[in-house]
């Protein structure tokens, strides 16, 4: 029977079970009887659950896998954080290349929880349990699971309907209905709260965040702090633990302080992962992720999980706080269970069980910012707001594993780092961005054939200086893989740029590339006799241009901008480009020597410098360089006279000569009396 029958043949069964326990308004013993239920419930789940994971056992037969993850169920305090290990031989951990091991400790006892990325590429008769409880049952087994909960929840409503300002009943109603997927029923729980105000907006915001209605709950999650008592916003909004232990530290230490307002509004918003939604989705996963951390420590321990800080809950909270609900988690077994509760025993410490993996899907993001982040956002590069690890084919580096991450609704990648330029206008600055529509998440999941309509990529050019202020400076439609390029006027202020793409094809999702920029100042500012340059833009030549096709690049024009290449780095093929400029506070008739170089920015070994001498070795550190004397009719000049006269200038270059590596593309103008003005660009010749 698929999922969707079994939800519909225990709908009545939902709403109306066999054997209902009715709650009674006047027992004194209220809340020990709800949790005398909810204890059964959970024995059952387990019970299901091991037998479930006993069965997989069976399917799956004697696997590396197995010997893989044990290191991950111990998780013992002789295996460090950040060290790499693959099993044990002999007693000894075996080195395993192919992902981090992280360690999270409880504070009160030895135990402690090491994520992991998902070790096998699909579970047997698993699903995300992120988004599905119940997702870690085997089929049958999940009916019977929905049964009992049906009858548990019979019986919460019951209370709750004499109860309702009891926050405690409110909480645990909303949370069994939404482990059932019955969001109508929680929606109608959190909306009957009547208890304290910012827990009944936060159960209605988690409801909301699980339907998808970001809309709404971002407006809930922020009733919910309004409404908040100083002290509890405090600790709720525990934002610098999702950073590193030694970035938490120096937080701690400098001018954000936990708790302060400012510094939690400027976290959020450079963690906000897309700026074209007006809700924070990393926000809403944060709070949903607190709401649900309390209302399973509002138990001692509950399907799987021990709550309880003397038995270390307060890892198993800081992993769920830090990475969420993982995909799946596996069971090692009661022998496992045994030798690990004799493990913790030894040094006094109560036992744990069930004792298992926390292992994470590939396609969870990175969104939080580091501390330099969010000291110098308008400092920072691409390689600061990166999302994930891929490698050039957009496969997934295991080996790289964040301080926090979550699971995005749409799948989102990072697009590939393009080039930015930026030029001086009379009161602002014109920016000129290029980049390849090329991202994971905007390849479609199947090559099946895609409708016209849904092949198209949005793709948004948005700026944001501050908290609360996101700007949109452009849009353009393209299809995945071509080139977007951007021209728009920009204010000369320190801000932050995030051109954002989004593929309305079901299985396709969004894709960025962000980083900071402090433009130049514009032409008012610029004092009588100054001169100043701009920084080269590198544009594109067809691999088939022709003569005529390449006098266009010795003709100066803003136009030329058309052609920005994608990114600095150029192909093997690509030898040939145009490079665009401009200078400022020069006339026509001033006499200037102007100059382009291309250098590497290698620094030759001792050794090397030797073998260079004696011709047995290659000099990687050739250059380009092509310099000129103004006036010059061989080389065209377009002037825009104002009262601050801008030069245009363009350039054909064959970089041919060069080998591989990294350069530094400068231009530079040397004015009569000895002023010299230069601007450089880093290129990468493949």
């Amino acid at each position: 029977m698929s999922l969707a029958n079994v939800h519909a043949a225990h709908a009545q069964t939902i709403r109306a079970p066999a054997s209902p326990r009715v709650w009674e308004s006047d027992s004194s013993q209220e809340h020990a009887t709800l949790r005398q239920a909810i204890a059964e419930f959970h024995v059952q789940w387990n019970t299901e659950w091991r037998q479930s994971e006993e069965a997989r056992a069976l399917m799956t037969g004697p696997s590396p896998i197995h010997e893989r993850r044990l290191p991950y169920i111990h998780c013992h305090a002789e295996l460090k954080s950040g060290d790499v290990f693959r099993g044990r031989r002999n007693g000894t951990p075996v080195a395993r290349p192919d992902s981090q091991y992280q360690r999270i400790r409880s504070a009160a006892s030895n135990f402690a929880v090491c994520p992991s990325w998902l070790f096998a590429v699909t579970v047997a008769n698993a699903r995300e349990e992120t988004r599905y409880l119940d997702g870690a049952l085997l089929d049958a087994r999940r009916a019977r699971s929905e049964r009992a909960r049906a009858r548990l929840l019979y019986t919460l409503d019951s209370a709750g309907g004499v109860a309702p300002s009891d926050q405690w009943i409110t909480g645990q109603r909303v949370r069994f209905h939404l482990d059932q997927r019955d969001l109508t029923h929680a929606r109608d729980a959190a909306q009957a709260c009547i208890g304290t105000r910012w827990w009944c907006a936060a159960s209605q915001g988690l409801v909301a965040c699980r339907a998808n209605r970001f809309a709404e709950a971002d407006s809930l999650f922020s009733a919910m702090r309004q409404a908040m008592p100083d002290g509890e916003r405090g600790v709720w909004e525990d934002w610098p633990s999702l950073m590193r232990l030694t970035e938490r530290r120096e937080v701690a230490d400098g001018e954000s302080c936990k708790g302060s307002s400012e510094a939690s509004v400027r976290f959020w918003w450079l963690a906000h992962p897309l700026w074209r939604d007006s809700w924070n989705e990393r926000r809403h996963e944060q709070e949903a992720r607190r709401i649900l951390i309390k209302l399973h420590q509002g138990l001692v321990q509950d399907e799987r999980f021990v709550w309880d800080a003397r038995r270390g809950g307060d890892a198993i909270a800081e992993l769920m706080y830090r990475y969420g609900w993982p995909t799946y988690t596996a069971w090692g077994g009661k022998d496992l269970d045994h030798s690990h509760g004799q493990y913790l025993a030894i040094s006094g410490d109560p036992p744990a069980a069930p004792y298992t993996t926390f292992e994470y899907a590939i396609g969870r993001v990175h969104t939080t910012p580091s501390v330099a982040l969010l000291r110098h956002p308008y400092e920072s590069d691409a390689s600061a707001w990166r999302l994930t690890s891929q490698d050039s084919l957009g496969v997934h580096i295991i080996e790289w594993w964040p301080h926090e991450h979550f699971l995005p609704l749409r799948p989102m990648a990072d697009l590939p780092v393009g080039q930015s330029v930026h030029f001086r206008r009379q009161t602002q600055v014109l920016a000129a961005a290029a980049v390849v529509l090329q991202a994971s998440s905007l390849r479609p999941a199947t090559s099946a054939s895609v409708r016209a309509a849904d092949s198209f990529v949005d793709v948004l050019l948005l700026s944001s200086r501050e908290p609360g202020s996101v700007d949109s400076l452009g849009q353009v439609t393209a299809t995945a893989g071509t080139v977007a390029r951007f021209q728009k006027l920009i204010a000369s202020i320190p801000q932050v740029l995030s051109l954002e793409a989004r593929r309305q094809q079901a299985s396709c999702g969004d894709a960025r590339w962000r980083f900071g920029v402090r433009p130049p100042p514009t032409l008012s500012t610029m004092r009588p006799g100054e001169v100043a340059i701009s920084a080269p833009a590198i544009l594109s030549v067809p691999a088939t241009a022709t003569s005529a096709t390449t006098r266009t690049f010795e003709e100066p024009r803003e136009e030329l901008l058309d052609l920005l290449h994608p990114t600095t780095t150029l192909a093997a093929g690509e030898r040939r480009i145009g490079v665009y400029w401009e200078t400022y506070g020069l006339a026509a008739s001033d006499t200037v020597t102007v100059a382009i170089r291309v250098a590497a920015d290698t620094t030759l070994s001792r050794l090397r410098r030797v073998g260079v001498a004696l011709s047995v070795a290659s000099d990687p550190r050739s250059e380009v360089i092509v310099q000129w004397n103004e006036p010059n009719a061989a080389y065209s000049t377009r002037t825009l006279v104002g009262p601050v006269p801008v030069q245009l200038r363009s350039i054909l270059l064959d970089l041919s000569p060069l080998r591989s590596g990294t350069y530094t593309l400068e231009v530079s103008a040397h004015v009569r009396g000895g002023v010299v003005v230069r601007a450089s660009q880093r290129l990468t010749l493949r």
